[in-house]
């Protein structure tokens, strides 16, 4: 797990959760690298949904959830394109249960988070 992460000599970022192969030292984490990045959100929802969204798709992130931490309300955005877009982006309630493509094996159900 890393802090911050440069995406681009420009562009860094730095989300809530970060999963990268293990291999791969922390300071050499570009975004291809990265198979699933999470922000929870209280203040910033709107930016990390659009904006931060944007900038994780053009980097080649594979995963990106964005989380609201009032409502517990979650936002998994998957196949991501070069020109700042996503293939699929799917809302998910507190109820209902999240697998990530990285942790298939993982299940999280945000409305059971204390």
């Amino acid at each position: 797990m890393v802090t911050t992460v440069y995406l681009s000599m420009t562009t860094f970022v730095e989300p809530d959760l970060c999963l990268y192969p293990k291999r791969i030292l922390p300071e050499d984490v570009r975004g291809p690298d990265i198979l699933l990045a999470i922000e929870v959100a209280v203040a910033s929802l709107g930016y990390d949904k659009r904006l931060k969204a944007k900038i994780y798709a053009s980097h080649g992130v594979r995963e990106f959830w964005v989380i609201d931490a009032a409502k517990r309300v979650a936002w998994i955005h998957r196949q991501p394109h070069f020109d700042g877009t996503w293939g699929s982006v799917e809302e998910r309630r507190s109820d209902e249960a999240i697998v990530s493509e990285a942790l298939s094996s993982v299940q999280i159900v945000i409305g059971e988070l204390d």
